[in-house]
């Protein structure tokens, strides 16, 4: 943590032009054994690069791209306070500061002052295994789930827009303002609320999701805004990135038109207290429903609920289907609920959960 501290703090140094030579080469030393906390500032820093000069809904549109990077790392944020003269170093740093430094809890904020500037940024990350609620500065509700980030300004004053971004799961309650558009950018989507609860799922790696519950949003592919469906209440749009064809030329990175966005109708189901359930909104009651869902993409869920890190020894088990629904159970008591349905083995470690599959002399000791 002191190793931590001492890199944000040379680092605000650095961009504020006041770092001496040799604070310039400690930082460089302390960044050489932290290639990972290096890697994601050059990879930030080629974000900021590539809006720099942006119109601001551009460069909220790139937040979602760092968030993204954030959301990767098991740390958490950091409630310290800065001044900054531009926004560009401002969002960088804000990145970077989520990233370097820890502290304990459920949910912290970075909270920065931008000097000749007309917002500030706030930043909120919850943890896996936490929810939280907060209220956004035009009355907005929104509820996140765990191993989710959110980026707002600290009012929406002298903007046409009320402009979000979100990595991860959040239930939007939004106060409607016609004349305010409130607009939640993700790594794939914008969604254009017109008075609107919704809910937004928009975990790195993950197919994307916007469930409309009541009110209607429009939503457009990042990169074809001339694309545009509206949502009824009880539809949900999902994106899935599409994968360009293998080739020995294949680029780095491919237009988000190349994925799927389809419209569903939502399909509530009946718990086993007879009341109606809407699984993709399930979690905010605490609920963690799945229904015909590989085991390999439940346990990324089971992992922001539990807080802990899945390993697949067999990959035919990453395979097996499961439906049922998740309230009071502990993990092991969820990993046995599975067990009636399929056979398997685990093991429970501190923070990790080990599958194997079900052959003869494998372990099933929880330790």
């Amino acid at each position: 943590m002191e190793t931590q501290s001492r890199i944000w703090n040379l680092l605000v140094k650095k961009d504020r032009g006041t770092a001496s030579k040799a604070e310039l080469l400690e930082l460089a030393q302390l960044l050489a054994g932290q290639p990972d906390i290096q890697k994601m500032i050059e990879d930030l820093d080629s974000y900021w690069s590539s809006v720099a000069g942006a119109p601001e809904s551009e460069q909220m549109k790139a937040m979602s791209d760092s968030n993204r990077l954030l959301a990767q790392t098991k740390l958490d944020l950091s409630g310290h306070r800065h001044t900054y003269n531009n926004r560009r170093t401002l969002k960088k740093l804000v990145a970077v500061a989520a990233i370097i430094l820890t502290i304990t809890g459920t949910v912290t904020f970075v909270y920065l002052v931008v000097a000749h500037s007309t917002h500030n940024i706030n930043i909120v990350r919850t943890k896996n295994g936490s929810k939280t609620e907060i209220t956004l500065p035009d009355g907005s509700r929104v509820s996140m789930n765990g191993g989710s980030v959110l980026s707002y300004p600290d009012n929406f004053k002298n903007s046409s827009t009320r402009e979000v971004t979100i990595c991860g799961e959040a239930y939007f309650d939004v106060k409607h303002d016609s004349s305010h558009p409130f607009i939640i950018h993700t790594q794939y989507l914008d969604i254009r609320d017109i008075g609107t609860v919704f809910n937004v799922r928009a975990y790195p790696n993950e197919t994307s999701e916007a469930t409309l519950i009541s009110g209607s949003i429009e939503v457009n592919i990042r990169d074809k805004p001339e694309t545009v469906l509206r949502l009824k209440p009880r539809e949900k749009v999902i994106f899935a990135a599409g994968t360009p064809a293998s080739s020995a030329n294949k680029p780095k990175s491919h237009p988000l038109s190349q994925g799927t966005l389809k419209v569903m109708k939502v399909a509530p189901i009946v718990g086993s207290s007879g009341d109606t359930i809407v699984p993709e909104t399930a979690w905010t009651k605490n609920q963690l429903v799945f229904r015909s869902e590989a085991f390999g993409s439940l346990a990324g869920r089971m992992e922001r609920w539990f807080n802990v890190k899945f390993y697949f020894i067999n990959n035919d088990v990453r395979q097996y289907i499961f439906t049922g629904i998740f309230e009071a159970e502990t993990l092991e008591e969820s990993l046995r609920e599975l067990q009636l349905s399929r056979p398997f083995n685990f093991t429970v470690t501190k923070d990790s959960v080990i599958i194997t599959g079900n052959q003869p002399g494998s372990e099933n000791d929880i330790q």
